[in-house]
């Protein structure tokens, strides 16, 4: 901050950069920035997280190849993955990407050859075989996409993987009820992940159960206190439903 008041900008941004990678989200005391050197200080604290916590190194890579996705396309996200091409991390977030691009067919083979490796850990290939089901489901194969879903479960009983695979599959049929009572599960055996939180809610909604909505939000909203996407969900749902006080 010092820096900054003295007009050193390049100083102060690799301040900033370093504070970021060593303690992500920090943040005290608040600094305003413009959008482009909070881009540029987010993009640089993932680089020098890599170097500085060698050991997280795969993760470090994958957390910069999902903000260069998102930022500059798949094409340079997947030069930051080249060197870790065939850990299974990185294969089994490779073959999202490639469902998410529509590519399902392409998808469920990259999740189902790291699925097969009976060698990794339980964990996982449930991973894995949830993400086969959905790509299963996507390229318009029921009943692979429930056998798949099916091997996760009995792979991981106790993760919420296959539980959130099944709630997939049942949304894609709109049967909205049995995709939340998976959804259900979920939460119940992960009730402190946010994203399990979040797509819970998502499920009630389209369900018609409003106060289960409404309950995982304002859990959600506990459980990430500091993002402000996770509180402006439970915003919307309050305008949504008239209820502008409490909004």
């Amino acid at each position: 901050l010092l820096l900054r008041f003295e007009g050193r900008s390049a100083e102060f941004l690799d301040h900033m950069a370093t504070a970021e990678a060593v303690a992500p989200g920090f943040g005290s005391p608040p600094v305003e920035l413009t959008p482009e050197d909070d881009r540029w200080i987010r993009r640089e604290a993932l680089r020098r997280r890599i170097e500085l916590y060698p050991s997280q190194r795969v993760k470090g890579l994958l957390a910069l190849a999902g903000q260069t996705l998102r930022e500059d396309g798949e094409d340079e996200a997947l030069k930051v993955l080249a060197g870790v091409r065939g850990v299974p991390d990185v294969e089994l977030t490779l073959a999202e990407w490639d469902l998410g691009a529509g590519r399902s067919a392409e998808a469920a083979a990259r999740a189902e050859a790291v699925a097969s490796r009976v060698s990794l850990p339980s964990g996982l290939r449930v991973r894995a075989w949830s993400l086969v089901a959905r790509c299963r489901d996507a390229a318009e194969d029921p009943e692979g996409a429930v056998a798949a879903a099916n091997e996760a479960l009995r792979l991981g009983p106790g993760s919420p993987a296959p539980y959130l695979a099944l709630a997939s599959l049942a949304e894609r049929r709109q049967d909205w009820d049995t995709a939340l009572e998976h959804l259900r599960r979920a939460w119940g055996i992960a009730p402190a992940d946010v994203q399990v939180v979040l797509r819970f809610a998502g499920g009630a909604d389209r369900a018609g159960s409003t106060a289960d909505a409404r309950l995982a939000l304002k859990r959600a909203v506990q459980l990430a206190p500091d993002d402000p996407r996770v509180a402006a969900m439970l915003v919307e749902h309050y305008l949504r439903w008239g209820d502008y006080m409490a909004a």
